[in-house]
């Protein structure tokens, strides 16, 4: 099984890699994997661009290259960054547990996300019931069918997210600014200007959105979740409308 670990090199070295089967790979949507023989490809042809996991084209900066590490941007790129959950998936189940477990860990939210979900768990249970489910004997196993379904419930995981008046930029659990749990997926940001990457007070979606909320209830056992009626808290919806532009 191969590590998936960050590791840069200069084009001429990227032979190397042998032990990195995915690249990172940037695009507007984010950080993508893009398997270790395409960006090979597309470095022998003199191009910066290659094919992502997800089916999307993403850019191979020549100058330097990192192995796909969904904890790590690559270094080419400024700032953090979303992760492609399409890409996230399909290296995981490529790889194995600890990288499946992962990506459970990164659907498990910690201090005041979990604090102003209703049921803090409800995306990592659903992905727990997908694989568990999938595994079973007589199951297709982890294919691309339950990849998209483990991609498409994770992009709508809740994020916490903090007032645009907020203007602590160490903003955490300890900073008394009110925050939000949205949607990501379901929600809009600005993407340019002082408020890029705030979300855009006209669409930001609190958390569960009603995707998350339908797949929990039609995937998970009936008994580990609330209601779809009572995941909608009603106090967040007001939050929503009164607190402004949050990111």
């Amino acid at each position: 099984m191969n590590e998936i670990t960050t590791t840069a090199t200069t084009p001429s070295t990227l032979i190397d890699l042998l032990a990195a089967p995915f690249i990172a790979g940037v695009a507007r949507t984010g950080m993508h994997a893009t398997p270790r023989d395409s960006a090979a490809r597309a470095h022998a042809q003199g191009v910066e661009v290659s094919m992502a996991l997800c089916g999307i084209r993403v850019t191979i900066p020549t100058v330097v290259f990192d192995a796909y590490d969904r904890n790590t941007p690559p270094r080419a790129w400024n700032g953090p960054m979303r992760v492609c959950p399409y890409c996230a998936w399909y290296v995981a189940t490529d790889t194995g547990p600890d990288a499946i477990a992962r990506e459970l860990d990164a659907l498990t939210p910690t201090g005041t996300l979990a604090r102003l979900l209703p049921d803090p768990l409800i995306a990592r249970r659903t992905c727990e019931t997908i694989i568990t489910a999938a595994q079973q004997p007589g199951a297709g196993g982890l294919d691309d069918g339950v990849v998209e379904l483990l991609a498409h419930l994770s992009a709508h995981a809740p994020v916490l997210a903090r007032p645009w008046e907020c203007d602590d930029v160490q903003c955490d659990d300890s900073c008394e600014c009110l925050h939000m749990a949205v949607c990501p997926a379901c929600s809009l940001q600005y993407e340019s200007g002082e408020q890029a990457g705030y979300y855009r007070p006209e669409c930001t979606i609190t958390a569960p959105c009603q995707v998350l909320a339908a797949l929990a209830a039609h995937l998970s056992p009936p008994a580990s979740n609330p209601p779809v009626d009572q995941i909608h808290d009603e106090s967040q919806a007001e939050r929503a409308a009164t607190s402004g532009q949050v990111r």
